[in-house]
């Protein structure tokens, strides 16, 4: 999430600020992740309805970190975001993947990734052969539960 932190439409405060205006409160980021998480999932949801969910990989990306004043906690330590930062607590953040009959649901890869791998794996998974030069590799064994090729930096 990224700054401006405002509340959602569930969020307590509301109704206190007007569309589009109001305030930049930390306290509003787990509002912002929450309603971030219920839309994905009404797309999911829908995409299921029409019957279009079973043939489709989503995929859901978070970008490089959040500013210093956010904190979380991962495997039992504060991760306080670093943006612009070349630290593990800066560029450390989600990737996720469903992908009914391949994905198996809560399988969780440790292995390091970046927003590079997108093309290299989508283009694998349609059969498409990557162009040559590309810093990106696929990342569709690791989503498949196998071993894929490992690296110790991005």
């Amino acid at each position: 999430m990224h700054s401006r932190f405002q509340p959602t439409t569930d969020s307590a405060h509301w109704n206190q600020f007007p569309h589009g205006e109001g305030t930049s409160d930390p306290r509003y980021f787990a509002d912002m992740v929450a309603a971030m998480d219920g839309l994905v999932g009404r797309f999911d949801a829908e995409w299921s309805c029409l019957r279009r969910r079973e043939r489709t990989s989503l995929r859901f990306l978070g970008d490089n970190g959040t500013l210093r004043q956010m904190c979380s906690r991962f495997r039992g330590l504060a991760y306080c975001g670093s943006k612009r930062q070349m630290t593990t607590r800066a560029t450390h953040v989600s990737f996720i993947a469903s992908w009914p009959g391949t994905a198996k649901p809560g399988h969780v890869v440790r292995d390091l990734g970046g927003a590079v791998d997108i093309l290299p794996t989508m283009g694998e998974v349609a059969g498409i052969e990557p162009a040559a030069g590309l810093d990106g590799v696929s990342l569709r064994p690791q989503i498949r539960g196998q071993t894929g090729r490992l690296r110790e930096w991005l």
